[in-house]
Parts: C-alpha cells; structure tokens; sequence
C-alpha cells in the first residue's frame, strides 16, 4: 500500500497483474488502473492523481479561464470538492428534500 502525501491518493494493488485501486485527489473516487495510467495521470495533473471526471471538469475550467496554471484549477477544484464532501457529510436527507433551493445557495461552488 502507498501513500501519498501530496496529493492524499490511496494506492493499493487489487491484484497479481498490477492493477492498482487508485483515489482520486480530489473527489475521493477510486478507480482500478495500471501503474503507468497512474503516472500518465499525475504527470499531467501536477503529481496528484485524478478520476476521469474530475480530469474532465479541469480540461473544460482550463479552456474557459486560460491564464490560470494546471496547478491552480487542481488546487480550486480540490477546494471545492472537499468542501462539497464536509457539507453532504451534514446534510439530512430531510432537510435536502424538503428546501432544496436552501440547500443549494449554501452550498454552491465559489
């Protein structure tokens, strides 16, 4: 198993091809991949690993806002995934249902 400081990926082998189940820096997601996909990944993602989806997400905010760095969109888009992620943790499905338009204007993206 390994770690990663940086970027806080889990890395673990799922199995004797070297397949490895990888987290994503961001939203949290795991993905089964090989060791090289992971590298080609970090490489382009200023060494943290992300998931298809956020790979995607980063693509789009880069062509909208060219003046910004690889390393800031992954820092913002971190942000906000991690606060997404304490948010939902305290939501109630009660309070969600019943004020949803409440529940978005406290938690929309910067």
């Amino acid at each position: 198993m390994v770690k990663s400081g940086k970027s806080f990926e889990l890395l673990r082998e799922v199995d004797h091809d070297g397949v490895l189940e990888a987290e994503c820096g961001c939203c949290r997601l795991k993905e089964k991949c090989t060791q090289d996909y992971i590298v080609e990944v970090k490489n382009l993602h200023v060494g943290i690993w992300v998931c298809g989806l956020c790979s995607e997400v980063l693509k789009e905010h880069l062509s909208k806002n060219p003046e910004i760095t690889m390393e800031e969109a992954v820092n913002g888009h971190r942000e906000i995934c991690h606060k997404l992620m304490r948010n939902l943790k305290s939501v109630t499905i009660p309070s969600l249902v019943t004020n949803p338009l409440a529940f978005h204007r406290e938690n929309r993206p910067l």
